[in-house]
């Protein structure tokens, strides 16, 4: 009895220092290696949504395959491309706007604004203590100094920031062409490549690829989906609310605001929290007021719906997914918090049709 339990043990121990070992294998890997295989990670997505449709003009309408290829694939990035002209263009025009506005706000809004504010805490504290409004003009010398290096700094942060991202255009482009061309080799070649692998690896192993596969493109299907549905709510608060505020251009800063919120780490804050504190020293605070309802209902929607619709729509508990989302962003930063819940949708939707089994 002794020894088999002993034996129980050891069986315990070497299966825990297994999964121990795969998952801190795993964590390197993901943590160093993403930026190596991006290009050919974002070209292996592209593959198997263009697949379909290469497959349908090859088989159906008697295409040359590598044609077929070749079409789809331009033509996919065409628009992806033409789609993110657009939204750049715009973007640009719209911090261009803010800060060439943003000196001349400052000097006739802003800084008369903090003067007044101060003014008014000197006459409170006045009432109580003489001696305790010594220290206030210094202070407020000291802030609307302060701000007016932030302010001028915007401009060089722009030109800085502009000049960052023309330098890194000529590497961005380099990803982009590998992107594009493994797009084109995987699809073309999708049946030769998938054949080579498998013939690598054993038969139990294979099948787990295959169908790891095919719930992937599912299981990507589905978190576009649930992002959506997240973005267009997103989008259709930020609209209504900046509508009732009548801020000029309301729907285009809905739809910025919006991309803001999907994008990890970022979300809405980064945007609405410093404008509801511009807003609040312009001394408009109607519309400070406005901007922070709109930030704690656009705060409060998502982190209630966001765990509700992505675990609905991929198959985990909210509580799981919410916990995936943590973890993930602990450990990997804005890719885990994606990633993560998408590796467990994964790994739950091979065991429920029973590829793998992970957990009874």
């Amino acid at each position: 009895m002794e020894a088999e339990k002993l034996e129980k043990q050891k069986r315990f121990l070497i299966r825990a220092a297994y999964w121990i070992l795969l998952c801190a294998l795993l964590y390197v890997v993901f943590k160093y290696g993403v930026a190596l295989i991006a290009p050919f990670a974002v070209g292996f997505i592209m593959a198997l949504i263009v697949k379909p449709v290469v497959d349908y003009l090859h088989k159906r309408c008697r295409f040359p395959r590598t044609g077929a290829s070749i079409l789809t694939v331009l033509l996919l990035y065409l628009v992806m491309g033409l789609l993110v002209t657009l939204a750049v263009v715009q973007l640009v025009g719209m911090i261009q706007d803010v800060v060439a506005r943003a000196p001349a706000a400052y000097t006739e809004e802003i800084q008369p604004a903090i003067a007044g504010m101060f003014d008014w805490v000197e006459r409170i504290l006045r009432r109580f203590d003489p001696n305790a409004t010594l220290g206030i003009d210094d202070a407020a010398r000291k802030l609307s100094d302060k701000l007016g290096q932030l302010v001028s700094s915007l401009s060089t942060w722009a030109f800085t920031g502009t000049a960052r991202f023309a330098t890194s255009i000529p590497g961005r482009m380099v990803q982009l062409i590998f992107s594009i061309l493994s797009t084109f080799y995987i699809v073309n070649d999708y049946t030769i490549i998938k054949d080579f692998i498998f013939r690598q690896i054993p038969a139990k192993a294979a099948q787990v690829m295959e169908r790891g596969k095919d719930q992937l493109g599912k299981t990507l299907g589905k978190y576009v989906r649930s992002y959506g549905i997240i973005l267009c709510l997103t989008f259709a608060e930020l609209a209504i609310g900046l509508s009732i505020l009548r801020i000029p251009n309301a729907g285009w800063w809905a739809l910025l605001i919006a991309c803001f919120d999907i994008l990890p780490v970022l979300g809405t804050s980064a945007v609405m929290v410093p404008w509801t504190v511009v807003t609040i020293l312009q001394g408009n605070y109607t519309r400070a007021i406005g901007l922070a309802i709109i930030t704690a209902i656009v705060w409060i929607v998502r982190n209630v719906t966001e765990p509700k619709i992505v675990g609905t729509q991929v198959g985990l508990h909210p509580l799981l997914t919410l916990m995936a989302m943590y973890v993930g962003a602990k450990l990997f930063g804005g890719f885990g918090l994606l990633g993560l819940p998408i590796a467990l949708a994964l790994i739950n939707a091979l065991q429920k049709e029973g590829t793998i089994s992970v957990y009874k």
